[in-house]
């Protein structure tokens, strides 16, 4: 497997990026993740020199890119760019519009994949807000995800699981969570696949038995939680059995991509979390003794 981690891109200086870079390097990894975001790195609003910039930072890394322009904790990051004001992500609605627009922006996503070399695209399917409507919404997210199948021009699709409960504890409306769903959901679309996160199952149930459920895992999160809110702890501080999962990944020949993501930028919330180099490095070291 491509072993990686999540480096701070959006929500952070581009002063800071080339350090970022460097301290994936140091580390030894194969592949760095990070989140294409408003205002500065969004499908939208991206300049193409700034792709190079980024492509020349990473040198001989592999880049995965996680398009997620929404938070459902924060406003609408669409309302930062005048331009897109009022627009809403959201591949599962029942708006034609509302997914038409988020369809376009996954297909600009992959444009900039393939500028930045990167063979994966990450993105979270949507949102259900009322439970009577969830079959609709999940049937609303498949139909997006064959459209997307088409366009994904040599780039890969990967749908993330999500969790029950958020930082907060509070309820979690994106889907999809299930293993059952994640499947129908990617079932025999060649180019969609699946981003296994292992903190967001650890609220459904053990991740290593979420995997074992699952079909067609091309990437993977990796980050703690004691299974009661998405809290992105470091190893060891929550109760995931790192050691059971990495055997059966080993088992199963997994050979996809494997990033540590520990870390949160909440933006305008009241949490913000940003785990220092050191204590990401000693979760990295952890990994790599059970590799």
């Amino acid at each position: 497997m491509k072993k990686g981690i999540f480096v701070k891109l959006s929500g952070y200086g581009e002063d800071s990026w080339s350090s970022e870079f460097e301290f994936a390097k140091k580390l030894d990894c194969d592949c760095v993740e990070f989140v294409l975001d408003y205002p500065l790195l969004g499908p939208s609003t991206y300049d193409e020199k700034t792709l190079e910039r980024i492509k020349g930072m990473a040198g001989d890394l592999e880049i995965i890119v996680h398009l997620m322009p929404h938070r459902y904790l924060t406003p609408n990051k669409y309302d930062q760019v005048p331009e897109l004001k009022g627009k809403t992500f959201d591949l599962a609605s029942l708006d034609s519009q509302v997914r038409r627009f988020s369809i376009q922006e996954v297909e600009k996503s992959f444009v900039m994949a393939k500028q930045l070399g990167a063979r994966i695209v990450t993105i979270h399917g949507g949102f259900c807000r009322n439970q009577n409507q969830y079959q609709k919404n999940l049937d609303a997210l498949r139909t997006s995800l064959e459209e997307l199948n088409k366009y994904a021009n040599g780039v890969k699709l990967c749908l993330e699981n999500m969790p029950v409960m958020d930082h907060f504890g509070n309820k979690v409306e994106e889907i999809p969570k299930s293993p059952e769903d994640l499947n129908l959901l990617t079932e025999n679309l060649e180019n969609v696949g699946i981003t296994l996160d292992t903190g967001h199952a650890n609220t459904i149930m053990q991740p290593e038995r979420f995997f074992d459920k699952l079909k067609k895992v091309w990437n993977i999160h990796v980050h703690d939680n004691g299974g009661d809110r998405d809290n992105h702890l470091i190893l060891g501080e929550g109760n995931i059995d790192f050691v059971y999962l990495i055997e059966l990944l080993k088992e199963r020949n997994y050979e996809g991509y494997f990033n540590l993501e520990l870390d949160i930028n909440w933006d305008e919330s009241k949490v913000k979390v940003s785990p220092s180099r050191e204590q990401r490095g000693a979760s990295w070291k952890y990994i790599q003794g059970l590799l």
